[in-house]
C-alpha cells in the first residue's frame, strides 16, 4: 500500500525518494541512530523491516513488545495462581511473528502483515481486559 499511496510511480521502489520515506519511518519511531549503528548507514526497506519487526534489542520492535507482553503475562499467570486465555494468545502472537521472515512479508504484502498484527494486537488486548477484568 505505502508504495502506492506515496511514491509517484511504482519505478521509484528503491529511489532516494523511497529511502527518505524509509529513513523518515525510523525517525518517527526514534530508532534512526540505532539503525545506522547496527547496519552502518545502509537504508534499505527490507533492513528497516527486519529491525522494526524482529530485533530483540530494540525496545520498539514488535518482536520486543510481544516477548514483554508474554513474559509480563507469565508473571500475572504465577501471581494469580492459573493460566490465562491471555498467555495463550500472546504466545501464539509471538510463534507467528517468529514464524514469519521479512522476504516472505515483502512478498505477501507488509500492508497485509502489519494489518493482521494489528488485528492480533487488538484481540490480545480484549483477553487481557476481560482475563483481567478491566472492563466494567
Amino acid at each position: 500500500m505505502k508504495y502506492y499511496v506515496l511514491l509517484p510511480s511504482v519505478e521509484d521502489v528503491g529511489s532516494p525518494l523511497d529511502n527518505l520515506q524509509w529513513e523518515t519511518i525510523l525517525r518517527s519511531v526514534s530508532a534512526e541512530q540505532s539503525y545506522r549503528w547496527h547496519y552502518r548507514d545502509e537504508i534499505t526497506a527490507s533492513g528497516i523491516a527486519q529491525f522494526l519487526i524482529w530485533d530483540t534489542s530494540l525496545p520498539q520492535s514488535l518482536i520486543f513488545c510481544v516477548n514483554e507482553l508474554v513474559t509480563i503475562l507469565g508473571h500475572l499467570d504465577n501471581a494469580y495462581g492459573n493460566v490465562s486465555v491471555s498467555t495463550g494468545i500472546a504466545s501464539q502472537f509471538l510463534q507467528h511473528l517468529n514464524s514469519n521472515t521479512v522476504d516472505t512479508i515483502f512478498q505477501d504484502s507488509l500492508h497485509g502483515f502489519i494489518s493482521k498484527f494489528l488485528e492480533r494486537s487488538n484481540a490480545l488486548a480484549a483477553s487481557i481486559e476481560h482475563d483481567f477484568q478491566f472492563s466494567k
